[in-house]
């Protein structure tokens, strides 16, 4: 699986990078046949957006370390360096740049988008 990550770069702009995660065979379901399993992350809470059709989120820092996936709707991420990434339901980034200008983030296609968000320790 592949996902984007957002992060501060050191002159206070920011950038994405595409991160592949690696699944080991494991017995995941004591019983049942194997199936790829990550690394564990320490999560720290979920939580469910409502973001209105047409919201614009200027340019900003995530307020925290947070996986991003879309459930309904889209949006679109663009960092400062012209990298920008449109997210469907089920895709997902790793909103990572806490600081700096941060990210600049708009919803697609004029409708209503429900978003699931995992805060990271």
């Amino acid at each position: 699986m592949k996902y984007m990550r957002t992060f501060a770069t050191e002159d206070g702009g920011s950038s994405m990078e595409e991160i592949s995660v690696e699944a080991i065979p494991t017995e995941f379901v004591p019983g049942n046949p194997s199936m790829g399993v990550s690394e564990p992350q320490n999560a720290g809470t979920v939580k469910f957006l409502q973001v209105d059709p047409g919201w614009d989120g200027g340019w900003h820092p995530s307020p925290a370390r947070q996986y991003m996936v879309p459930l309904t709707g889209g949006f679109r991420v663009e960092t400062t360096d012209g990298q920008a990434v449109e997210l469907r339901p089920g895709d997902l980034v790793l909103l990572d740049d806490t600081s700096g200008k941060g990210h600049h983030t708009t919803m697609l296609d004029g409708v209503e988008c429900w978003i699931a968000v995992t805060t990271l320790d």
